[in-house]
């Protein structure tokens, strides 16, 4: 289902609409170039985003406190800190 932007609901502190998100390029704090967010897995316990990477088999990462450091919705970019394994 579709709707117009001004009939979104306000959001809390650290919660997106998944529009806002995919999209949105990459990075980690050291400034490696990770990929774009192609899709969003709900879990139930935590969002997973999908970023689609160059060459490489998708990274899966997911929205919790410790990984995903920043996110500019403005600006499209997200910052993460990857847990040892997460990009392997």
């Amino acid at each position: 289902m579709k709707v117009h932007e001004e009939q979104l609901g306000a959001l809390q502190e650290n919660e997106y609409y998944y529009h806002e998100i995919i999209g949105c390029k990459v990075q980690a704090e050291d400034g490696e170039e990770i990929g774009q967010i192609g899709e969003i897995l709900s879990t139930g316990a935590n969002d997973v985003w999908i970023v689609k990477r160059k060459g490489k088999k998708d990274a899966l990462i997911p929205y919790i406190e410790s990984v995903v450091l920043r996110v500019d919705v403005e600006n499209k970019e997200v910052m993460i800190r990857p847990m040892e394994g997460l990009l392997e």
